[in-house]
């Protein structure tokens, strides 16, 4: 008989050893599933995170490249009205005569 008494008390022994070892199997594998998760949301939250800054240096660009823009229509508007008024000098000068030779052509004007 008291080998059987010995037999349950190790069969009993193991039994506790098994349900310790099963609850910290299972502890240890809420913990993962926590950490999981955790790292999940993290990586939710990182992406988020990082979606926002790209959104926000998306707009940051768009404003400087819409400011670009506008600062070359206007140096475009600008280099029209030059070449408008390059166009209108060129138009009422007399055929012929060149700014080099202006002086001649008041002297002849001042002679004749």
């Amino acid at each position: 008989m008291s080998s059987e008494r010995h037999n349950m008390a190790t069969m009993s022994n193991n039994n506790d050893a098994l349900n310790d070892l099963a609850s910290h199997v299972a502890t240890l594998t809420r913990e993962e599933n926590h950490a999981n998760a955790n790292a999940a949301n993290d990586n939710s939250s990182s992406l988020e995170c990082i979606f926002k800054q790209f959104t926000k240096k998306s707009e940051a660009n768009n404003q400087r490249y819409d400011v670009m823009i506008q600062s070359q229509l206007v140096s475009l508007r600008a280099l029209e009205n030059q070449m408008r008024e390059l166009v209108v000098t060129l138009s009422t000068r007399k055929q012929g005569s060149l700014s080099s030779n202006t002086e001649v052509a008041k002297a002849n004007e001042k002679g004749h």
